[in-house]
């Protein structure tokens, strides 16, 4: 690994799970910035399952942060629906946790 990545935004998930498996924490930490540069309603469910799998925590929290901004809107999508209907019982204790705290830090949605 040479600390240059062509077409990250493309292959962030797979080498986000990479990283994470042969411990390459600098291309996780792209992987991380990268996959949080787009996240949206329609891929933050998805997005939240991969970053607890790859315990990609800082990705995880921007995930939380979006979620608690937006729970209105998300909680609508099938894919939140089957976050909920499939999570991990850590996940599920993280996400109510997230939507319980008050203090929500602005996240924005990619266009």
């Amino acid at each position: 690994y040479t600390d240059e990545v062509n077409k990250l935004d493309e292959l962030a998930p797979e080498l986000l799970a990479a990283a994470d498996k042969y411990l390459l924490r600098l291309l996780k930490s792209k992987c991380e910035a990268s996959l949080a540069q787009h996240i949206s309603m329609d891929n933050c469910s998805e997005l939240l399952i991969l970053a607890h799998m790859h315990s990609a925590e800082n990705l995880k929290q921007i995930l939380l942060d979006f979620v608690r901004c937006h729970s209105s809107e998300v909680a609508l999508t099938s894919k939140w629906q089957k976050l909920l209907d499939s999570a991990n019982p850590r996940l599920l204790r993280d996400i109510s946790m997230a939507l319980m705290t008050t203090h929500p830090t602005s996240v924005q949605l990619s266009k």
